[in-house]
């Protein structure tokens, strides 16, 4: 099992060596390979003097830096889901903290408990609970069949959004409350807000996602019908 943290980061090197890698090692368990794909703009001067440090700040997790133009939040992640093979990605950021042990493990047997590789599953982020995966993980294979983990230009706010609608349409949008990643986010004040404006203009890309979730669907029962 292998597991991909894609982190598109600004501004916020000494947070990502000081709090977030280290809390990633000292909760994961043995059951995943962990590998950090980290997305650095390229006039982001000071994170680039610290892509070395950031490579080499964990042992046990293997890590890159990739530098590129600065672009909307969905293309950095969408960049960086190409760079590894993992199983399941996970849309990481740099104000996240991870405190629950044994999330890969967790995360691990979610997966494995759908043969078909198709799933979406999602921690506590200490705000939102159940009712938003504002970090998702998403199967590798999903990635594979759609050819990105998101649709181009989605704008900050909506990447959440967006794998949230698609997946309680397949009904893979699934929620472990044990596994507790908190996001630090000095937004919560309006966060609901901002989510709200966000779920509105999504609404505009329906059409979209239903064509996205019936092509999913399609592979699931072709996967169940040759497997019978």
């Amino acid at each position: 099992m292998e597991i991909d943290l894609l982190l598109p980061t600004r501004g916020h090197a000494d947070r990502v060596i000081e709090v977030l890698l280290p809390s990633i090692e000292h909760t994961m368990g043995k059951m995943a390979e962990v590998n950090l794909y980290v997305y650095v703009d390229c006039d982001d001067v000071e994170t680039m003097k610290k892509t070395w440090d950031i490579e080499n700040a964990c042992p046990d997790i293997f890590c890159t830096c990739v530098v590129g133009q600065r672009m909307c939040m969905s293309a950095m992640y969408n960049q960086l889901s190409g760079l590894g093979t993992g199983d399941m990605v996970m849309c990481c950021a740099d104000d996240l903290e991870f405190k629950g042990r044994n999330w890969d493990e967790y995360m691990g047997n979610l997966f494995m408990a759908f043969p078909d590789e198709i799933i979406c599953g999602y921690g506590d982020d200490g705000y939102w609970h159940e009712k938003l995966g504002t970090h998702p993980f998403v199967s590798r294979k999903s990635i594979q069949l759609l050819g990105y983990l998101f649709a181009s230009n989605l704008k900050r706010y909506y990447c959440d959004l967006y794998l949230k609608e698609l997946y309680q349409k397949l009904n893979r949008y699934i929620y472990l409350d044990h596994v507790l990643i908190e996001h630090n986010c000095a937004r919560h004040g309006s966060a609901e807000a901002a989510h709200t404006e966000d779920f509105n203009t999504m609404l505009n890309a329906s059409d979209m996602i239903s064509r996205e979730a019936t092509r999913l669907r399609g592979y699931i029962k072709r996967f169940y019908h040759l497997t019978r």
